[in-house]
């Protein structure tokens, strides 16, 4: 069976929500994903602490079989760990197809 490798670099984004309130910032990071073959690639970058320009520079290879359509997922949220609040991490729903 026959492979493709790709290298996918999350770089930074620009402008993400306030999530935590009156603090005036949030705790982003960012989760890389394919929807074709989401056992083979769902990894997820630092959190960037108190940030709404966080810059990650994180690349990840990984590779897929010839038979498998190579789609790409990026969705940003914010960490709710370590904060007062218990609950889950927010989405920032402004996902980028690549």
């Amino acid at each position: 069976m026959s492979s493709n490798a790709f290298i996918v670099v999350v770089q930074k984004a620009n402008d993400v929500l306030n999530a935590d309130g009156m603090m005036g910032t949030s705790d982003p990071y960012a989760k890389v994903s394919s929807p074709t073959a989401p056992a083979m690639l769902n990894v997820a970058t630092h959190v960037v602490q108190n940030s709404l320009n966080p810059v990650w520079d994180t690349g990840v290879l990984f590779t897929l079989p010839t038979s498998v359509p190579a789609m790409i997922k990026v969705d940003v949220f914010d960490s709710d760990v370590g904060t007062l609040v218990d609950g889950s991490d927010v989405s920032f729903a402004r996902s980028t197809r690549a």
